[in-house]
């Protein structure tokens, strides 16, 4: 089966100036903002509240931060405590 010649010439053709087969990739999962990784991506059961990262921020605890960030600047970034854990999850020593 033959192709429209002006598809088979935009087959052909070069790609843009400024574009690479190598640019040409899919999006990254960002961060969200006041998180340590992407939530979700820990152990399966365990949420922010489980987290050693996870600290109060006040005596009446309810507004939390995570202490391990990725930039300096987003700490102070209140977080939910019922997130699911991320990649960088440790173990909250209990007492």
């Amino acid at each position: 089966m033959a192709l429209d010649p002006r598809i088979e010439a935009a087959l052909n053709a070069p790609l843009r100036a400024g574009a690479s087969a190598d640019s040409i990739v899919a999006p990254r999962a960002r961060v969200p903002k006041g998180y340590g990784g992407i939530p979700g991506t820990g152990p399966i059961g365990k949420s922010c509240s489980d987290c050693r990262a996870c600290e109060p921020t006040g005596s009446d605890y309810r507004d939390w931060i995570c202490a391990r960030p990725r930039r300096a600047w987003e700490r102070g970034t209140f977080i939910s405590r019922h997130t699911k854990a991320c990649a960088s999850f440790e173990e909250r020593k209990r007492r």
